[in-house]
């Protein structure tokens, strides 16, 4: 039931010019592919968020090395893992992401998606989102 309502809104998307960006919960590879095979009513990508994966157990470099071609939208949120197995968000550069590895990964797979800096949680979201840009400026020099 899940593959056809997908389907049926991949399907408006495409007639409309756009595409359906999948947010995922857990980053399970296989799954991920078994879903993705059986979405056949047009084009479907996914968001990849190295939060979740810092969250899940899952390793945002290597996830992204295996995935690339399916991401189409970059949620850039930073997290640590907890001891009770799930993780928390936290500022982008104080978690666990190593930004010093994944955004070479980017420009090296050529990743034309969106890149967006979010903040779910926190006392200081805009000043953590303003230091995020400020990271990410001397991290990824964008051309103007």
């Amino acid at each position: 039931m899940l593959c056809d309502i997908i389907n049926d809104l991949v399907a408006v998307g495409s007639r409309e010019g756009a595409t359906l960006q999948l947010q995922l919960a857990n980053y399970d590879a296989k799954r991920i592919s078994r879903l993705l095979d059986r979405i056949k009513a047009g084009p479907v990508a996914l968001v990849f968020d190295p939060a979740i994966c810092v969250m899940t157990g899952s390793r945002p470099v290597k996830l992204f090395r295996d995935l690339y071609q399916s991401f189409g939208y970059m949620r850039a949120r930073d997290a640590q893992k907890d001891v009770d197995g799930g993780g928390i968000e936290t500022p982008l550069g104080d978690g666990s992401v190593d930004w010093m590895e994944l955004l070479p990964t980017l420009v090296e797979a050529n990743y034309p998606g969106w890149i967006c800096i979010e903040r779910t949680g926190g006392d200081q979201r805009a000043d953590d989102v303003c230091r995020a840009v400020s990271t990410l400026r001397k991290l990824l020099p964008l051309s103007t």
